[in-house]
């Protein structure tokens, strides 16, 4: 499955709240739409204003919960910023990816050892 991450100006409706990276999916558009929850919201229709594709990266085997999970650290994770990722094929994206699980473990440890932490 191929997934396309994008920047630019996007909106849920025209005058609505806008994101600033985005991923195209066979699911739908996925945006960050919560930083701290590091939750993924899917817009089913987008209006898109300008869009300048960043990589498009290949995740044949993984389930809708791993792409959200993978998808949700990329764009709030702020991992498309990262300087060469622009236009450098998915090996690039997929070391952000693996940065990205490296953090998910790390906080999955703190909470484990700490589970009324903030």
């Amino acid at each position: 499955m191929n997934v396309s991450f994008y920047k630019g100006v996007i909106r849920e409706t025209p005058g609505e709240i806008s994101y600033e990276c985005w991923a195209e999916t066979p699911y739908g558009t996925m945006v960050c739409s919560d930083q701290e929850a590091l939750r993924v919201g899917v817009i089913l229709s987008p209006h898109i204003e300008c869009a300048d594709p960043v990589t498009t990266v290949d995740l044949t085997g993984v389930n809708l919960e791993g792409l959200e999970v993978l998808v949700a650290n990329i764009l709030c994770g702020g991992y498309l910023d990262k300087p060469g990722v622009r236009n450098s094929g998915e090996s690039v994206l997929y070391i952000l990816v693996n940065e990205a699980l490296h953090q998910m473990e790390w906080i999955r440890k703190k909470e484990l050892s700490d589970p009324l932490a903030d």
